[in-house]
C-alpha cells in the first residue's frame, strides 16, 4: 500500500523515470559499433574583405567576462553576554555595591567568591571574602540596595596568646 502510494506522490510531482525512450530519440547503435560524435558546427567564416571599403574594421568584440564572485562576508563576532533586564544592575555594579557594603562595616574584603543575579526575585546574591573577613549580600537588582547581609569579621590581630599560670 505505501509503494503505491508513493509512486502516486512521485508521479504527482514530475519525478517518475520512463523506461521508454522518447520518440525523438536516435535509434541505439548495434553492439560492437560505435556511434559517431556530435562536433560542433564550425564557426562561420568571417566575411572577405570588399575593394570598396578600404577603412579599416574595428576588432571584433569579445564577449564580457564575468566578475569575479564577490568575497565572502566577514565572520560575525562573537556577541558579548547578554546584559541583565534594562533597569537592573550589572554584575560589576553589584559586586562594587557589595565590596561598599562591607568596607562599611569595616571588612577586609577583596575577592569575590560567588555572585549571581536571581531574576524573578531581581535579587543580586553576593559572596566578598578577604584573608580573615566574609560578607554573604543579598542587594535588590533595580537600585543596589541592602536587602540581607551576613558579616563575619575575623580575630583582631592581638599577638600571641598569653597563658594565665
Amino acid at each position: 500500500m505505501r509503494a503505491l502510494a508513493a509512486a502516486a506522490l512521485l508521479f504527482l510531482a514530475g519525478c517518475v523515470t520512463y523506461s521508454q525512450p522518447p520518440e525523438n530519440a536516435p535509434p541505439p547503435a548495434p553492439e560492437g559499433e560505435v556511434p559517431p560524435e556530435a562536433s560542433p558546427p564550425p564557426p562561420p567564416a568571417p566575411p572577405a574583405p570588399s575593394q570598396a571599403e578600404s577603412a579599416p574594421q574595428p576588432a571584433p568584440q569579445r564577449a564580457p567576462q564575468a566578475a569575479p564572485p564577490p568575497a565572502p562576508p566577514p565572520a560575525p563576532q562573537a556577541a558579548p553576554p547578554p546584559a541583565p533586564r534594562p533597569g537592573y544592575l550589572g554584575r560589576d555594579q553589584a559586586i562594587d555595591a557589595a565590596f561598599r557594603v562591607a568596607r562599611e562595616r569595616r571588612l577586609q574584603v577583596d575577592t569575590v567568591k560567588h555572585a549571581f543575579l536571581d531574576e524573578p526575585a531581581a535579587r543580586w546574591h553576593v559572596d566578598v571574602a578577604g584573608p580573615r573577613d566574609f560578607a554573604r549580600v543579598v542587594l535588590d537588582a533595580r537600585d543596589g540596595r541592602l536587602l540581607k547581609g551576613r558579616f563575619r569579621a575575623g580575630a583582631a590581630d592581638a599577638g600571641p596568646e598569653q597563658r594565665a599560670p
